[in-house]
């Protein structure tokens, strides 16, 4: 527990990661926590794509309290535990009855041989996403692709602009789409990859609010070494302070 008279900030991680844990050197990873206060009761998490499983964190003041995680096929119901469970690469939702924390964790290299080291990234809920992200995208290095995923309501595709340009004119490669399940089937999934650089996405509505997950992989092989590369960030969150229920 971290508490202070002025405004902090705090920021968990680790020097050395493997995921899975039997897999060889990876890398540091490392995320800012948010404030318990601000904490929320529904999320959407978004798979890495192209890699083929993340893996949660699930933390509560409440040891008791149930949390549902449910994808396309299964729903899961979890109390405190050290177990592990890899999803995969499609969209969970998460949801409980009082307020918890989430933080998405992406696999590495030996996990699936698909380019890419892990990431750490703790979720806004569905409750702080924002109508308008300004971030930029680190220059990367071992060939290391980044990407974006956009969580927004279906039927709001349209009013979506990227650095200026409409969502349906804004063309950076193929984009791959998810459809999020129950009780958040109303939202889509769009991934597809970006430039480094400053960006800017906004929606004309200023009562839509739409989610962003901006992430990287990478995979180089110098003198017979393989390094690889992951990094992920939510770059805004509504932090009100206020304690949500559904």
């Amino acid at each position: 527990m971290v508490m202070s008279t002025k405004n902090v900030y705090v920021v968990s991680g680790t020097a050395f990661t493997n995921i899975p844990s039997t897999s060889g050197q990876d890398e540091f990873i490392a995320s800012e926590m948010i404030p318990t206060t601000s904490w929320s009761s529904k999320y959407i998490v978004p798979p890495a794509f192209p890699k083929s499983a993340f893996m949660l964190r699930i933390q509560s003041r409440d040891e008791i309290l149930r949390v549902n995680v449910e994808n396309r096929t299964h729903t899961y119901s979890y109390k405190p535990s050290l177990s592990k469970l890899y999803f995969g690469n499609e969209p969970v939702t998460v949801i409980a009855n009082d307020s918890f924390s989430v933080t998405q964790y992406g696999v590495g290299y030996d996990f699936d041989n698909i380019n890419g080291d892990p990431l750490m990234a703790v979720v806004p809920g569905v409750d702080q996403y924002l109508n308008d992200y300004k971030f930029s995208v680190p220059v990367g290095y071992y060939d290391v692709k980044s990407y974006v995923a956009i969580i927004i309501p279906r039927l709001h595709q349209t009013g979506l602009t990227l650095d200026g340009v409409s969502m349906n004119a804004y063309h950076n490669g193929p984009r791959k789409t998810f459809n999020v399940p129950y009780p958040f089937d109303s939202y889509v999934i769009n991934v597809f990859e970006i430039k480094a650089g400053y960006h800017h996405f906004a929606h004309s509505l200023q009562w839509i609010k739409f989610g962003v997950f901006v992430y990287g992989l990478g995979r180089h092989i110098y003198l017979g070494i393989l390094y690889g590369l992951g990094y992920g960030f939510y770059p805004g969150y509504d932090l009100t302070g206020t304690q949500r229920k559904l």
